[in-house]
């Protein structure tokens, strides 16, 4: 096994998504800070060899953020990576979209990428780091009928993504959005991208040396 010696702070491990970047990561001999939702569920889909911790916490909570955070470094001494893989998605007419349903989206979407990445920053001061965070095809394009606190949502993450940058990039902390389209877990028939291209995409991100631009979205709307 490889051995990269990083330690990653995964959001959203315990998600369908999550399961296969946390798996990748561990493959690549990365500590894998698993952040998972109370209680934390996501340890039977791990490779029982796998160097993970399991963190639990409601990103949409700040205590809960600042309290899961301050133990990833208190049991493993730094950060060097965020992949803020937790979110959610909805769809329903705006006629019909409360008040609670909108701040439903924008929490689990985008106060939860905020919280994450300030306590990441936070842990990288005087290290650097990477930090790859998640939009849409809604967000980093065009909105959608139907979507608008979703779209909205993940077209704050980009914004969130470049006041970072512009604040700390010269520090050494790299931000990224990667912004897929539909991401495909089996066979279906569609115009998408598999999840596969999408944990690949993350693990680049992670180790190559001539990155994207600081700051860059990267849409990935179909397999290369």
């Amino acid at each position: 096994m490889k051995t990269n010696g990083r330690v990653v702070a995964l959001t959203g491990a315990d998600g369908r998504l999550g399961r296969l970047l946390a798996q990748a990561l561990a493959a690549s001999g990365d500590t894998v800070a698993a952040v998972v939702r109370p209680p934390a569920t996501g340890r039977k889909d791990l490779p029982a060899s796998s160097p993970s911790d399991f963190f639990t916490a409601d990103l949409a909570d700040e205590n809960e953020v600042e309290r899961c955070f301050r133990n990833i470094l208190s049991r493993h001494g730094r950060i060097d990576a965020l992949i803020h893989a937790a979110g959610s998605w909805d769809s329903q007419p705006l006629l019909q979209t409360g008040l609670r349903d909108w701040r439903r989206l924008l929490d689990s979407n985008l106060t939860s990428a905020f919280l994450c990445v300030r306590e990441t920053v936070r842990a990288m001061q005087g290290t650097g780091g990477r930090i790859i965070l998640f939009s849409s095809a809604q967000g980093a394009d065009q909105g959608r009928a139907m979507q608008a606190p979703y779209g909205a949502a993940k077209a704050g993450i980009i914004r969130l993504a470049e006041s970072v940058t512009a604040e700390f990039g010269a520090s050494g902390i790299r931000c990224w959005v990667v912004a897929p389209s539909t991401i495909l877990y089996g066979a279906e028939a569609s115009e998408a991208v598999s999840a596969a291209s999408v944990v690949a995409l993350c693990s680049r991100l992670l180790t190559q040396s001539e990155e994207p631009p600081n700051g860059s979205v990267i849409r990935l709307y179909r397999d290369p």
